[in-house]
């Protein structure tokens, strides 16, 4: 009985010694699993400010009608910035209304013409930055703008400069546990 009572005491030692590491593992674990990552996104759209449409007027009054439109399409093409004369016609660049008069004034027929050319309104673009950080959400917002406003050529704080407007935001936090 002495052997057998030897053989139990070793058996319940070793299963305290197992019991004391899996005890150590489970304490292990329980840290790890209540350490958590928090991460905060931030996405920011932008886009220019609108501004108004540049628009020059040509005007010719002559005896003809066909010919006064010649003149005031001249007139307005001379107006236009160097550049943009040779697309002076181009109705992708320039949006026109034309307005005439016709009367009689001493006995002959006057016709008057006004030709308005306003530069074609090109669709809004949008750029946007998005940035995940790990200090907080103001910080991702703040970088995710740096990053919209150099997206769309206007580097720094685009929003500040009232060079561009915001467009759209998304931000939110999210908790990773161990």
């Amino acid at each position: 009985m002495g052997s057998q009572s030897r053989w139990l005491s070793l058996f319940v030692a070793a299963l305290a010694g197992l019991s004391g590491c899996e005890g150590e593992d489970a304490d292990a674990k329980s840290k790890t699993q209540t350490e958590s990552k928090t991460t905060y996104s931030c996405e920011i759209t932008v886009a220019a400010v609108p501004g108004e449409p540049e628009s020059y007027k040509g005007q010719a009054q002559t005896t003809s009608e066909a010919e006064a439109e010649k003149q005031a399409w001249d007139a307005v093409c001379v107006k236009l910035p160097e550049a943009d004369r040779g697309d002076c016609r181009d109705n992708d660049k320039w949006k026109y209304a034309k307005g005439t008069m016709s009367g009689e004034l001493a006995g002959g027929a006057t016709h008057s013409v006004t030709i308005t050319l306003t530069r074609a309104v090109k669709p809004v673009e949008h750029s946007s930055g998005s940035i995940e950080s790990e200090s907080s959400e103001e910080e991702a917002c703040k970088e995710a703008l740096a990053k919209a406003c150099e997206a769309a050529g206007a580097p720094g704080d685009c929003l500040a400069a009232g060079t561009h407007e915001e467009r759209g935001r998304a931000a939110g936090k999210t908790t990773y546990s161990g």
